[in-house]
């Protein structure tokens, strides 16, 4: 399981040793996924260690096997650019012309134009993997999960942004160029001042 949330001007955002917001500790319902569509995965959760090498830029074999390991570096990505807005380049993770292309460099560019960016080890955010649809004509995937998000977000070293948020989302993928790209995000359900997430595991 995966826990993320993507950042918006005036809402949430951005594993780490200091408990980072913007370093996702990522939960997996369950350890080995069914490669079969529309499977929705049991409630024992698993840690899933964060990764630090770049994604591979070719396979031998199946890309989905690739789909949850570069789901984790995709996310690692959107977090450096939370933290330096200036520096990001979106096109490493994600599909360039895609729906989410321009709202997140949109988003990026706000955040470097007024100064807002989030730190390490303030707040922390998790994501729960609840289920994995896979479309091998397309190569493409669609993952549910839960977003545990207490980031706490800058603007000019004052706090900006430090909202409690859980929300139901879905990240939409493609596989590309021998790698996975993020496409699109949507955010079903937010709840605030409470771990949804949480609950979701213990049930």
């Amino acid at each position: 399981m995966f826990v993320l949330c993507w950042l918006l001007i005036g809402g949430c955002t951005n594993e780490n040793d200091e408990a980072s917001r913007n370093s996702p500790l990522f939960r997996v319902a369950s350890p080995e996924p069914s490669p079969s569509t529309s499977q929705v995965f049991g409630v024992d959760s698993a840690t899933v260690p964060r990764q630090v090498s770049t994604l591979p830029q070719t396979v031998s074999g199946d890309p989905f096997d690739l789909l949850e390991g570069q789901f984790v570096e995709i996310d690692k990505w959107r977090d450096e650019c939370t933290r330096k807005p200036r520096e990001c380049k979106v096109e490493t993770f994600v599909l360039p012309n895609s729906p989410y292309a321009r709202q997140f460099t949109d988003r990026m560019q706000k955040f470097a134009k007024y100064n807002i960016y989030s730190r390490p080890g303030k707040g922390m955010r998790s994501i729960t993997i609840n289920g994995i649809d896979r479309d091998r004509t397309t190569t493409t995937a669609l993952i549910r999960g839960c977003v545990f998000d207490s980031t706490i977000l800058f603007m000019d070293g004052a706090i900006y942004d430090d909202k409690v948020i859980s929300s139901l989302s879905i990240w939409r993928l493609q596989w590309h160029n021998n790698r996975w790209y993020l496409t699109d995000v949507t955010v079903e359900r937010r709840f605030f001042d409470t771990d949804k997430c949480e609950e979701s595991n213990e049930g």
